[in-house]
């Protein structure tokens, strides 16, 4: 069984396949897993290119739809047709960086424990705070020309205010702080997140010169999250 299953939504991809199945058979050579294009029965080759592919390589497969366009409905049924641990949802065009792969699935190796629900809605709430991070480093450090390390650090800061925001509004709802006691919450979220930001700094410091800024700062993230969660959860809304 494949460790993780990439879900592939196409329509009139045929010249992307090809390239895309490359791409991923060098980044997960040290993983398992497979690649599902799901395609909403397009008038092109598509579906004659991904039999071609998969005929040799049993990690490609194929499912047609005919039941209506929907990218909702074809990433679903996509998902529902694997039994893989993890699954990513990747457009055929190449827009996302397939590089990223590894990174997360390192990530969620080492974690201390399994993702429940409580952890899950947290990530979703902290994902809104990753345009925050970016947004902010691509300033500082693209922009403005500021060092990597420095801009990675301030774009911390600025996205750990955001994540503390959020929370507090919706995953901690039934604990919110309010008034002042905002406030103190705020420099308790920053205090026992310190762990976090030296592992989001870190893991980007080391990432930067052999992945690139964009690699480096993803990675950096998804690590400061989980830290941001058990620190949080524990200390700023845990006695409440």
């Amino acid at each position: 069984m494949a460790e993780l299953t990439i879900i592939v939504p196409t329509y009139n991809e045929s010249s992307n396949v090809g390239p895309l199945v490359s791409k991923l058979t060098k980044v997960l050579s040290n993983f398992s897993w497979e690649v599902i294009f799901v395609d909403d029965d397009a008038p092109d080759d598509t579906q004659g290119m991904v039999r071609n592919i998969a005929q040799p390589d049993h990690r490609v497969r194929l499912m047609r739809r005919s039941g209506g366009k929907g990218l909702t409905r074809t990433v679903v049924e996509g998902m529902l047709s694997t039994n893989a641990a993890f699954i990513a949802v990747m457009d055929a065009d190449h827009p996302h960086d397939e590089r990223i792969l590894p990174v997360l699935l390192d990530i969620i190796a080492f974690a201390p424990e399994k993702l429940r629900i409580g952890e899950v809605l947290f990530c979703m709430v902290e994902t809104s705070g990753v345009s925050v991070h970016l947004g902010t480093l691509w300033l500082a450090h693209r922009e403005f020309g500021q060092d990597f390390m420095l801009s990675q650090t301030i774009a911390t800061l600025v996205a750990m205010t955001s994540h503390y925001a959020l929370n507090n509004e919706f995953t901690y709802q039934d604990r919110k702080r309010r008034g002042l006691d905002w406030l103190t919450g705020l420099l308790s979220f920053y205090a026992v997140c310190g762990l976090g930001v030296i592992a989001n700094v870190g893991v980007a410091g080391s990432l930067f010169l052999r992945e690139g800024w964009l690699i480096a700062a993803f990675a950096g993230t998804v690590v400061g999250v989980m830290g941001n969660y058990i620190a949080s959860k524990s200390i700023t809304w845990g006695s409440r």
